[in-house]
């Protein structure tokens, strides 16, 4: 089976909750800028997906702490992932730190089109276009004290695209690359 080609956007560490801050002072006219400016940044990760008609979405955590942002943020990304649904287009969200897979409140749904993967094992979801499976998209949300399970991500195979997605700070060491070349 050959591989059909597809798009895709990957975005993490949106972090709705925490407002812009580090300027000493800020100028009149850019004030309302700057406190919409997370906003205004994660609006434009869901307009590209719909402007570059993508496939599919994937959220690699951190995203939103739903306690601390407050209704706004939770109502914001629940109208984005509508729109993407209304688009046909996907959401993969693998939970961070601040957004594990239990953290989003009951009484705000989650739309359909968005899947989220746990914290207790690799999980694989499917994208299709018409019918036909055009990726794999394996993960795992962040887990607590315990490292990531690299070895049950699914390995390249054929058929459907593999993508592998997982917030963690555990993974293999790399090692560093050696340093440039001095010269005289």
């Amino acid at each position: 089976m050959s591989r059909l080609p597809f798009r895709f956007l990957h975005a993490g560490d949106l972090h709705l909750e925490v407002p812009l801050h580090g300027i000493a002072e800020v100028p009149d006219q850019l004030r309302e800028l700057l406190l919409e400016a997370n906003y205004t940044a994660a609006g434009r990760v869901f307009d590209t997906a719909i402007n570059e008609e993508v496939d599919f979405v994937v959220l690699a955590g951190d995203v939103v702490h739903a306690e601390t942002a407050g209704l706004r943020a939770l109502v914001f990304l629940s109208e984005q992932f509508r729109r993407l649904e209304a688009r046909g287009i996907d959401v993969y969200w693998c939970g961070g730190r601040v957004d594990p897979p239990d953290a989003w409140p009951d009484a705000v749904a989650l739309p359909e089109n968005v899947h989220r993967f746990g914290e207790a094992d690799v999980q694989e979801f499917k994208c299709r276009r018409n019918d036909v499976p055009v990726a794999r998209i394996a993960g795992i949300a962040r887990r607590k004290s315990r490292k990531l399970p690299l070895q049950k991500f699914p390995k390249r195979g054929t058929g459907a695209f593999p993508i592998g997605v997982a917030h963690a700070n555990d993974a293999p060491h790399q090692p560093e690359p050696p340093p440039p070349p001095a010269y005289e």
